[in-house]
């Protein structure tokens, strides 16, 4: 009973216990209660009145819970007893989704059996108040009775509460409203011996929600499904409770369909996606309200989803079940027109047409008066054109009889008198085409034809080249152009002679036959050797057209041969899913910077084959044999090569390409190996040691010759020598594209940005308990501000044990992506708040001064004092790369025990500063 706000107990008043008496045992059991520690509370389960004194069940942090204790209200803090009131921390994404499936299965479950009335919920109390706090009836104390739409906060769909269970349309649903009970129970009551003796075994509480449902039989609507909008109506759901305050109808929506109103939706701005629906919907059925947002953004949503799948389904069997797929939506009735509605509707469209079809009418009947009074303008004028003309043509005939034939026409004439007559028709088009020179043009021909169809070229500049040779660039292009078109499409010589006797105008077939002869002359193709197919080049043709095309004759060269400088390249390129060419080229590099584009590379030979060492050295086989001969020919360390026409070079070979071909062409293991270097014999171990010098890896006993290599080819300890080097070009002679340089230090940079990134995100995660991707996003902002195309992902992969985790991948940049990055990233990166200011400076500094690097690598002709400092310089930023490690996350660190594994971004930056080096060397 309450009295004037005050609990009283008058039975205890009764035994002669007053209120002040109550007061003092309350303050008495308040002292009673004193912990020395503080200990952290992970969650309130429930409470209880022990006497006077409120206590609250308490699971502790980092103690199991067979330790969870009775508390009074006063050991806790106030914030603690607040959210356990009134909570206002929202539940676990995945907590809650796993709280929903078990809900749902239990309910399923129960409206199958059709028995039972009550079923038990393994969850949290502390889930229960956060999920029906302020909501439903309070009955008891702790039981509540909710509605349907009090279970809004737990994921479910919206048929959760129907179960059908025959073709025919029966089920049964949950009869609302429904009653929860939190239920604390207690593990098996047991006993264990502590000091000698017996005593009951801590318990643990078992916490459960007491569900109590009744169900009721249920009457379904109907489907709605078209061939345009659904095309398997067997797979139509049925799954709808008659409400006429409610349902309508639902739809089957294929994933073809929403892709089609994806595509539609781009094209035409203006269509809705409603529109569509109601267009494809079948006669007799009731179409969608325009205003029904609801359906809008459900249809709008739906259409996102399949496009954004659609992308991720390559293969085409996925897509054949993909397509096979539909989307399921309910409509209820206040989202469809009725009856009334559409006849009012029509009635409006009606009366809204019939005013703009009389508004075209009064449109047209304008127009049609105009084009009355301009037909009568039009009729005036041409009377008047018609006796200006007369006037002319009176004129014309006055003046015209000079040049009038008076004889017969040519088609009648003899032989000597066709020639006469043709030599006089000559001057009287000179004469009549005098104001061409005005112009400034020639005449090159004048053609005629007779009625008999005989045709005449008359004019000047008609004394053509008879041959291919003589003829300009212009008219040999054409020529090639028809040659082209004959081979492409298999037409025979013979084909097009006769052609070309009925037709004049046709280019004529020995002319054809000479430029086939000479593009013939050009080169000679061949079958590579080898299983792989392929075609190749003779080198020797086609080193002597190169040569002598790019260094032109002087009078010095037969005492002082020219020096020319030729590179050999190769490289893999993956044409398709399945197959993969390898291309060889050789440049002459006394051209200039004209070797940097595609017209400087000029093809040795192509071949259909995978990258490796057994293709490269059949495939290439005769190519390589005969580098090797001329390499052979070396006297005095000179290489006196003699062309076909007797010039003389001198030849400085070169071998270039990236790093999977140049160790392969070298015999050498494979880039991760532990001897991996092209030019030394460091180990994987020792790239990190910046106190080297530069000579120290130009020593005899580190660097690597062709002679050396080939002898520990055959031995077991080889320094990663595990085959014969296929060239004999020398090791200082192999240069390393700097292209594949800037891609493997920038992957290695950007991934550095990336990692810290993630890492601050999951801290704050942690202490804000939101999982926003905050620095992430501003990275990928500052990148695609660049003008980049950049996104990070995640996807699931399985480990071990067949769990799906989640990794992280991010866009694969290309080598014009990073030059961009190295000239605009460090700018937005000052500007952004993704690294710590303690850091930041360090980071931008780090990518300025690789940006320099890379300027000196890839410059033409870079003068002899950045040559000479390079070395300085990359071990100065290769140190500035390794201490950053030391504070900021995601980057290598330089402090590591000799026991300890390198860290793969410290062995890919250093090993390619050693590349780097190696190659500016020269």
């Amino acid at each position: 009973m309450q009295t004037r706000g005050r609990n009283i107990d008058f039975k205890k008043l009764s035994e002669g216990q007053t209120e002040e008496e109550n007061k003092r045992k309350l303050r008495k059991a308040s002292k009673c209660y004193v912990y020395e520690n503080k200990f952290n509370v992970e969650r309130l389960i429930c409470k209880r009145k022990d006497g006077l004194i409120q206590k609250y069940l308490v699971k502790w942090e980092s103690y199991s819970e067979y330790e969870c204790t009775w508390e009074p209200w006063f050991h806790l803090p106030k914030i603690i007893l607040d959210d356990f009131s009134t909570p206002k921390i929202e539940i676990d994404p995945d907590t809650l989704q796993e709280i929903s499936d078990e809900f749902r299965t239990a309910v399923q479950a129960r409206l199958s059996q059709r028995v039972g009335s009550h079923f038990y919920i393994s969850s949290t109390f502390d889930s229960f108040r956060r999920l029906f706090h302020n909501r439903g009836t309070e009955v008891q104390k702790g039981r509540k009775l909710l509605q349907r739409d009090d279970f809004s906060g737990l994921l479910l769909p919206e048929d959760w509460d129907i179960f059908v269970y025959t073709k025919l349309g029966e089920g049964r649903a949950v009869s609302f409203p429904i009653k929860v009970t939190p239920t604390l129970r207690w593990s098996k009551k047991c006993y264990r011996v502590v000091s000698g003796s017996l005593v009951e075994a801590p318990r643990r509480p078992l916490e459960s929600w007491k569900v109590e449902i009744k169900m009721e039989n249920l009457k379904y609507g109907t489907t709605i499904a078209t061939s345009s909008v659904c095309s398997d109506k067997s797979r139509c759901s049925n799954n709808l409770k008659l409400d006429k305050n409610r349902y309508c109808y639902s739809l089957d929506l294929t994933r073809k369909f929403l892709l089609f109103m994806n595509d539609t939706v781009e094209k035409i701005k203006s269509v809705e996606h409603i529109e569509i629906v109601n267009a494809n919907l079948p006669r007799g059925i009731l179409p969608i309200k325009e205003n029904a947002n609801r359906v809008s953004d459900r249809l709008r949503k739906h259409v996102s989803d399949t496009f954004t799948q659609f992308k991720r389904t390559r293969s085409g069997t996925k897509r054949k079940l993909f397509f096979e797929k539909t989307v399921h939506m309910h409509l209820y009735e206040s989202e469809v027109y009725t009856g009334e509605e559409l006849n009012e509707r029509e009635n409006e469209i009606y009366h809204r047409t019939i005013a703009s079809l009389y508004n075209e009418l009064k449109t047209v009947q304008e127009r049609l008066n105009k084009q009355v009074l301009t037909e009568v303008q039009l009729n005036d004028d041409l009377q008047y054109f018609k006796e200006t003309n007369a006037k002319l043509n009176a004129y014309i005939k006055e003046h015209i009889l000079p040049f009038v034939n008076k004889g017969k026409p040519l088609d009648q004439c003899k032989r000597s008198q066709k020639m006469n007559k043709v030599s006089i028709l000559k001057s009287r088009v000179e004469k009549a085409l005098w104001f061409a020179k005005s112009f400034g043009v020639k005449i090159e021909s004048v053609r005629f034809s007779d009625m008999a169809g005989k045709s005449y070229e008359l004019g000047k500049g008609l004394n053509k080249p008879v041959h291919y040779e003589d003829m300009e660039e212009s008219d040999k292009d054409k020529i090639k152009s028809i040659l082209y078109i004959l081979d492409s499409f298999g037409i025979s010589d013979d084909a097009y002679h006769e052609l070309s006797v009925a037709n004049d105008s046709m280019v004529r077939s020995y002319l054809i036959k000479e430029c086939r002869d000479s593009l013939n002359e050009m080169c000679t193709i061949s079958q590579t050797p080898g299983d792989s197919p392929g075609a190749q080049v003779c080198l020797k043709e086609s080193l002597d057209k190169l040569l002598c095309e790019t260094i032109p004759v002087s009078e010095s060269d037969e005492s002082n041969p020219p020096k020319a400088q030729v590179k050999f390249a190769a490289d893999g390129a993956k044409v398709s899913r399945l197959s993969t060419f390898l291309v060889l080229s050789v440049a002459v590099l006394n051209a200039g910077e004209e070797v940097m584009s595609a017209s400087g590379q000029h093809t040795l030979a192509i071949v259909s084959a995978d990258e490796s060492y057994i293709s490269i050295k059949d495939s290439f086989n005769n190519i390589f044999d005969d580098i090797n001969d001329i390499i052979k020919t070396k006297r005095n360390d000179k290489i006196i090569y003699t062309t076909s026409s007797g010039r003389q070079f001198d030849l400085e070979l070169f071998l270039g390409g990236d790093m999977k071909f140049l160790l392969l062409a070298l015999g050498l293991n494979a880039a991760n190996s532990k001897y991996a270097c092209l030019y030394c014999k460091i180990a994987k171990e020792d790239r990190y040691d910046m106190t080297k010098d530069e000579m120290y890896y130009w020593g005899q006993s580190m660097v690597r010759s062709i002679v050396d290599m080939k002898k520990l080819s055959t031995r077991k300890f080889n320094y990663g020598c595990v085959r014969l080097p296929l060239l004999d070009i020398p090791i200082d002679h192999v240069i390393v594209d700097e292209l594949h340089l800037l891609m493997r230090i920038g992957d290695v940079l950007i991934r550095n940005l990336i990692e810290n990134s993630v890492n601050q995100d999951q801290k704050s995660s942690i202490s804000t308990k939101s999982k926003a991707s905050l620095k992430r996003t501003e990275l990928v902002n500052c990148i695609q501000n660049c003008g980049v195309n950049f996104c990070i992902w995640e996807t699931k992969v399985k480990d071990g044990r067949g769990d799906f985790l989640k990794n992280l991948e991010w866009t694969s940049l290309t080598g014009s992506d990073f030059k961009k990055l190295l000239k605009i990233l460090p700018e937005q990166l000052a500007n952004s708040t993704i690294l710590d200011t303690s850091n930041k400076t360090k980071v931008i500094e780090l990518w300025v001064a690789f940006g320099k690097l890379y300027s000196t690598l890839s410059e033409w002709n870079p003068p002899l004092d950045k040559i000479d400092f390079f070395f300085e310089e990359s071990k100065k930023w290769i140190n500035e790369f390794l201490d950053l490690g030391r504070s900021l996350e995601g980057t290598a660190t330089n402090q590591r025990n000799e026991s300890e594994e390198i860290p793969v971004e410290k062995i890919e930056i250093v090993y390619s500063k050693n590349v780097v080096i190696a190659t500016l060397s020269r």
